[in-house]
């Protein structure tokens, strides 16, 4: 448990019978804590493995990816420390008091307190909407691998039919909680241009360019907006035109 940025209850959870605010199928608006532990979920009972072992067992090891969910203590002493770009960072993240934004970000509370995740539970923890620990390069070889249609290095993972469909719009109109029109696959936006891939709180973002042929990730230690992404995507973008 951690003490609420927004005055909160310590430890308040969505339960899960929690009746949905709106009829299934009417509107859309980004699971930001929540929607990992609902894939994982599924992967558990359909495999038997955590989310964490079945990504480090069935792609971070085959894929040779420096990532992972739940480190050990020799990962955990390999990760940089956090450190807000800007000191009201966290609470201009989670917007107004009682919004979509703050319930969505901010329930449970934590994920935005350094203290958290700096520390060995959080390290620990498989969370695999916000927790994922990573290197830039295997965020770029994950998405690389993608845009082959599921093979990197000759290993196979998945089948091109498998990554079309991954990465096909699924819903295409406003994200109540993001507020601009989106377009999203399963599980990550697609944007006008054809590229996808996903931004993560703090400023890191991986994500794929079919059209131009390239994988990007970016990962950053200073958390903040993604302004410096954009700066970054720019250059990239004209060396590969």
């Amino acid at each position: 448990r951690h003490p609420p940025l927004d005055g909160g209850h310590p430890g308040e959870l969505v339960q899960a019978e929690t009746e949905p605010e709106w009829p299934p199928g009417t509107a859309a608006a980004e699971h930001a804590l929540t929607f990992g532990h609902l894939v994982g979920e599924l992967v558990r009972r359909v495999d038997g493995r955590s989310i964490g072992r079945f990504v480090a067992e069935e792609i971070a090891r085959p894929w040779r990816l420096d990532l992972g969910f739940g480190l050990s203590p020799d990962d955990q002493r390999r990760c940089a420390e956090l450190e807000y770009g800007d000191p009201a960072w966290p609470h201009a993240m989670l917007g107004e008091p009682g919004s979509l934004r703050r319930r969505g970000l901010g329930n449970p509370t934590g994920c935005l307190a350094l203290d958290v995740l700096n520390g060995p539970l959080w390290r620990g923890a498989e969370i695999p909407a916000v927790n994922l620990h990573a290197t830039a390069t295997a965020l770029a070889r994950l998405y690389a691998g993608l845009i082959a249609g599921g093979v990197l290095d000759g290993v196979r993972l998945l089948r091109p039919e498998t990554v079309a469909e991954a990465v096909r719009v699924q819903y295409d109109g406003p994200d109540l909680l993001l507020d601009p029109r989106v377009r999203w696959s399963l599980g990550m936006p697609v944007e006008e241009d054809g590229t996808w891939g996903m931004g993560g709180i703090g400023g890191s973002v991986g994500y794929a360019d079919p059209g131009r042929g390239f994988a990007f990730g970016y990962v950053t230690r200073r958390l903040a907006d993604l302004e410096r992404v954009g700066a970054l995507v720019e250059v990239v973008e004209r060396l590969t035109s």
